[in-house]
């Protein structure tokens, strides 16, 4: 019983060694963002991974975390506003009119 036991968790470890690798890998340019709380859940998802596989409670509330905070990230930069007033101040004139 054991020995079965043993060899099912090799197997299981052997298979999340490379998704494990790629997810250290992704991770690792994440803790370096500005986001709030984006570098928390990302060490939190990767964590949570990595002491318990089996626990799909706290994976699937760490990947939500997760994606809340990295929603920001991918949305695109706003134009800002104060071009576009001073571009109509300027009768719509763009750098090339200078």
């Amino acid at each position: 019983m054991i020995g079965q036991w043993d060899r099912d968790s090799a197997v299981s470890a052997a298979g999340l060694a490379a998704p494990l690798g790629r997810l250290g890998a992704a991770v690792a340019p994440l803790m370096r963002r500005q986001e709030p709380g984006l570098a928390a859940a990302a060490e939190e998802v990767f964590t949570a991974i990595g002491e318990n596989y089996a626990d799909q409670n706290r994976i699937t509330r760490a990947l939500e975390a997760f994606h809340e905070a990295l929603r920001p990230a991918l949305e695109p930069p706003a134009h800002p506003r104060h071009w576009w007033s001073l571009r109509r101040r300027n009768g719509g004139s763009g750098p090339q009119a200078s």
